[in-house]
C-alpha cells in the first residue's frame, strides 16, 4: 500500500509505504566540450555504522591502495577474507578505503540493533563500488556505487578501459541507484 511519494527535481524521487522507504536517484552529464573528454559518475552516501552493522556486496576483485590512497593494483577479493562481502558479514575493524570491481550491482546493509536493512541496486554503468571507513570506532561508513575506480585516468589501459565514458559534444551519460530501506 502506497503511503507517500515525493520528487526532487527530475533526478530524485522517493516512496514511503507499508514496505518501507525507497529512494531512487539519477545522475546525468551532457558534455558541451569541443573535443572528447572522459566522464565518470557515482553516488557517495555516508551511512550509519554501529557495532553490529553488516554488509553483503559480492565482488570479484579489490583495488589495493598506497600511502597516498591511490590504487597500486588489484587482487582477488578471496585473498582478503575480511573484505570478502560475498555473504553478509561485519565491516572490517580497521581502515578500509578501496574500490571493488566485478560486482553484480546489488548490495545490502543490515543494522541488527535497529532491525533494519538497506538494499542498494545500481545501474549497469556503476561497475565499481568504493568502501570507506576509518575503523570500527567511526560512527559512519561509505558505500559508493561508481562508474570507475579511483584514479581511473591513470590506471593501465586508460580512462575508457577503467569505466570512464568518453563523450563527444552533445553526448550524455546517465546512471541511477535505488536505495530501499526495509525491516529485517
Amino acid at each position: 500500500m502506497l503511503g507517500f511519494i515525493w520528487q526532487y527535481g527530475d533526478n530524485c524521487f522517493g516512496v514511503l509505504g507499508g514496505e518501507g522507504l525507497e529512494y531512487v536517484m539519477r545522475l546525468n552529464v551532457t558534455t558541451r566540450a569541443d573535443h572528447p573528454l572522459p566522464y565518470g559518475l557515482g553516488f557517495h552516501p555516508w551511512l550509519i555504522r554501529t557495532a553490529r552493522t553488516r554488509l553483503e556486496a559480492p565482488a570479484a576483485s579489490v583495488w589495493l591502495e598506497d600511502k597516498c590512497h591511490l590504487p597500486i593494483g588489484s587482487a582477488p577479493v578471496s585473498s582478503r577474507e575480511d573484505w570478502d562481502f560475498t555473504f553478509m558479514q561485519p565491516l572490517p575493524d580497521g581502515w578500509i578505503n578501496n574500490g571493488f570491481g566485478g560486482w553484480n550491482r546489488r548490495a545490502s546493509v543490515e543494522w541488527l540493533e535497529y532491525g533494519m536493512a538497506l538494499d542498494i541496486e545500481a545501474s549497469d554503468a556503476l561497475s565499481t563500488y568504493l568502501l570507506y571507513s576509518p575503523g570500527a570506532e567511526a560512527e559512519f561508513f561509505c558505500f559508493e556505487p561508481v562508474s570507475h575506480p579511483v584514479d581511473a585516468h591513470n590506471l593501465p589501459g586508460g580512462p575508457n578501459a577503467n569505466g570512464l565514458q568518453i563523450l563527444r559534444c552533445g553526448d550524455s551519460f546517465e546512471v541511477t541507484c535505488r536505495f530501499a530501506l526495509r525491516r529485517l
